[in-house]
């Protein structure tokens, strides 16, 4: 399930993730839906932009009720965006200036159980702090 506060970031996102045959089915929508289809769902990506509360909420409370549910922001572009990631053990974030293979790459070592951040914990000191 791909989820975004943008309908279309969503949209893009979720058409190119049809087209990789490891990916079995995807479901896009808005952060606002997210509860809608979440029961069939094994691996929640949410797209954290525009950066606001909704999204890192949402990943808290899949967190505690669907704890079985990877979840994965991307996205991420403050030191709170990336600490709350860690601190709600999610299985991997991505940063604002990640790409496509980078997410594949995320969504494959997730998919094997493994928790990633990419580009690397080092990068979370250089991320601004929010005004």
């Amino acid at each position: 399930m791909v989820l975004s506060q943008i309908r279309l970031s969503s949209e893009i996102l979720a058409f190119r993730l049809r087209q990789v045959r490891s990916i079995e089915a995807v479901f896009e929508g808005l952060v606002s839906e997210a509860l809608r289809n979440i029961d069939s769902t094994d691996l929640v990506i949410i797209d954290l932009r525009p950066h606001s509360q909704e999204p890192l909420n949402l990943i808290g409370f899949i967190r505690r009720h669907y704890p079985k549910i990877k979840v994965i922001a991307v996205g991420v572009y403050t030191k709170t965006e990336a600490l709350r990631c860690v601190e709600e053990d999610i299985s991997g974030f991505l940063l604002i200036d990640a790409s496509m293979d980078n997410l594949l790459r995320l969504i494959a070592r997730v998919q094997k159980g493994e928790h990633a951040i990419y580009p690397g914990i080092g990068r979370i000191s250089k991320l601004p702090m929010p005004n």
